[in-house]
């Protein structure tokens, strides 16, 4: 008799159901199984979802895991744009316009361990942008690159613009308030210093 699957976290019971199906399942897929509502979230182990090991162990259907694991990937902005046949900026103007929002938020390259700065797109919500109605798709398509985009006169999400106001950047750190010479001003006197005559 075999032991019962406890509880697992996403990676875990990816390999599980892999092993079961006899199929490729990625962590990604067990999520999107668990936000459709096939593989049921039992808790959580350090802020990651557990998914229910009973409902593992019984688990069958083949088609819904291909096809949460297709719509549950996982992709970087730049992959998205691919995936869309746009250009990054056009999937930039979307993302601000509010109509695509990252899934998730993965570590950048110089990210300490709790840091999350690379925004995640699931394939799922790139499948539902495109099949939005009031975007000419073929005129983003055919849009060359330097020539502005055609998703440029979306407006903004609500609180968006406050928002890029507020944005820090590396200017923001202790050097973007260095002695900076004033302009000059034919009515100021001069302080003695520059080239001498």
């Amino acid at each position: 008799m075999s032991d019962a699957i406890p509880d697992l976290g996403a990676v875990r019971a990816a390999e599980v159901l892999t092993g079961r199906l006899g199929m490729p399942v990625t962590s990604d897929g067990v999520a999107e199984l668990g936000r459709r509502g096939l593989i049921p979230v039992t808790g959580d182990y350090k802020g990651f979802p557990l998914y229910d090991g009973r409902t593992l162990e019984t688990f069958a259907d083949s088609g819904a895991a291909a096809e949460a694991t297709r719509a549950g990937q996982l992709r970087t902005a730049d992959q998205a744009a691919r995936y869309l046949h746009i250009r990054r900026a056009d999937l930039d103007h979307l993302t601000r316009a509010g109509l695509l929002a990252p899934a998730r938020w993965g570590h950048g390259p110089f990210d300490r361990r709790s840091t999350y700065s690379v925004p995640l797109y699931r394939t799922a919500d790139l499948d539902g942008l495109a099949a939005l109605p009031g975007i000419d798709w073929d005129a983003v398509r055919a849009t060359p690159k330097g020539h502005r985009s055609p998703l440029a006169c979306l407006p903004d999400a609500p609180g968006r613009r406050a928002a890029r106001r507020r944005r820090r950047t590396w200017q923001d750190g202790p050097d973007a308030y260095r002695y900076q010479p004033a302009e000059d001003d034919p009515g100021t006197p001069s302080t003695g210093g520059g080239a001498r005559t």
